[in-house]
């Protein structure tokens, strides 16, 4: 089925929308939170309060990605615990897949899951500022300083083979220009 059939959309129409004037679709801005002392950004589609709970729904039109979405969860758990001042288990952070079939995937989080989020936030951070020459800035080492691999296979999945192949994988970006 699709949305309009679920029992998600029936439970909006029924319940949710009592505080639909709490609602909080596509908020401005970028989502910027505070984890661990580093800036993070995590936009949410669709909060709502229903209790004392915060219900958040992200769409989602393309694959499922178990791994990245359940990082999607976390950071908007961490979000909304962070601007709306709840504990972490006062939020329903729910991935929405419409295509091609409606099907959603919910987690609720504690602090613990947080804290453990932040320390691998940060560790993922410090990884990528090994790549930056100037970090205020944010400026990159040079492209000469990163090692070639000799497996094509890898860069058939690789996002910047376009980089090291502008033959091959013209980066569309630069091909506008």
């Amino acid at each position: 089925g699709n949305l309009l059939d679920s029992d998600r959309y029936r439970w909006l129409v029924e319940e949710a929308i009592k505080t639909s004037d709490e609602w909080v679709i596509e908020p401005g801005g970028y989502g910027e939170t505070r984890m661990d002392d580093l800036k993070v950004y995590f936009k949410v589609d669709f909060l709502f309060p229903i209790g004392d709970l915060l219900y958040i729904l992200d769409w989602k039109t393309g694959k499922q990605d178990a791994e990245r979405h359940r990082k999607q969860l976390v950071g908007y758990s961490a979000w909304a615990s962070y601007h709306f001042e709840v504990e972490a288990d006062h939020v329903v952070p729910t991935i929405a897949y419409l295509h091609p079939q409606y099907q959603e995937v919910e987690e609720v989080f504690n602090e613990f899951d947080l804290e453990h989020f932040a320390i691998q936030v940060r560790a993922e951070t410090e990884e990528m500022y090994e790549y930056c020459r100037d970090l205020e800035q944010n400026i990159p080492i040079d492209k000469s300083d990163f090692t070639r691999i000799d497996d094509p296979r890898i860069c058939s999945i690789c996002e910047f083979r376009g980089l090291c192949f502008p033959e091959d994988y013209p980066i569309e970006a630069l091909a506008e220009g």
